[in-house]
């Protein structure tokens, strides 16, 4: 269970990540994602930074393989906007989350259907 203090560090983390992929990332490939949740380790020396992208699976890929090769300028970006000790390594996961509320929809409204009949 993480204490407040992981809270407030994994908000702010999230906070200036979103501001700096949406603002300070040139890359295009990267237009459609949004950080969701980010969790960092008790030493706060790693942090997993969850993504979630929209479009097809070879968009998602594009954009996950442009988040990987920029995790150093996002790391360098990150250290410049808030003030800690060690600025945690980025690990870039996706956040699948929102896929499997539409699917769980999907399967809700073809039941309703179904009972409908």
């Amino acid at each position: 269970m993480p204490t407040h203090r992981m809270k407030r560090v994994n908000q702010l983390i999230k906070e200036e990540l979103a501001k700096i992929i949406q603002l300070g990332l040139k890359d295009p490939r990267v237009s459609m994602a949004s950080v969701t949740r980010v969790q960092t380790s008790p030493d706060l020396k790693t942090a997993d930074v969850y993504i979630s992208v929209m479009g097809d699976d070879e968009e998602k890929e594009q954009t996950f393989n442009a988040l990987d090769n920029a995790k150093g300028f996002l790391r360098h970006q990150l250290s410049s906007r808030i003030r800690m000790k060690y600025v945690p390594e980025l690990i870039v996961r996706r956040d699948q989350s929102l896929e499997q509320g539409d699917d769980v929809l999907r399967i809700i409204n073809e039941l309703e259907r179904k009972e409908e009949e």
